[in-house]
C-alpha cells in the first residue's frame, strides 16, 4: 500500500498531464469514476497495462491503481466538481 498526496498546484498538473500522456481518455475516467460523501472522485487504473505498456486504462476491478481526486471549494456538488475536472484537463492537455 502506498499513499501519495500531491499538494503543490505545478506538481498537480504534471501529474495529470503525465497521466493524460500515457493515454488516460478523459470520457472514459468521465464515465467509470465515483464520488463519497464530501465529492472527492475516484477513479482505478489497470496496473497491468501500466507496469507493461506504460499506457493508462480506466477499469473498474480488482488489479488496479486507485486514484482519489479532492477539489477544494465551497458548495460542491458532483456537477459543479466534475465541471471543473473536465475543464482542467481539457486546459492542461492544449499545453
Amino acid at each position: 500500500y502506498i499513499y501519495v498526496k500531491i499538494k503543490r498546484k505545478e506538481d498537480i498538473k504534471k501529474f495529470l498531464k503525465n497521466l493524460i500522456e500515457r493515454g488516460l481518455d478523459i470520457n472514459d475516467m468521465l464515465e467509470n469514476m465515483s464520488f463519497d460523501e464530501r465529492f472527492n472522485i475516484y477513479v482505478r487504473f489497470d496496473k497491468r497495462s501500466l507496469i507493461e505498456d506504460n499506457r493508462i486504462v480506466v477499469l473498474y476491478g480488482d488489479d488496479t491503481f486507485h486514484l482519489k481526486i479532492s477539489i477544494d471549494g465551497y458548495g460542491k456538488s458532483k456537477e459543479s466538481v466534475t465541471r471543473f475536472l473536465v475543464e482542467y484537463l481539457k486546459e492542461i492537455s492544449n499545453l
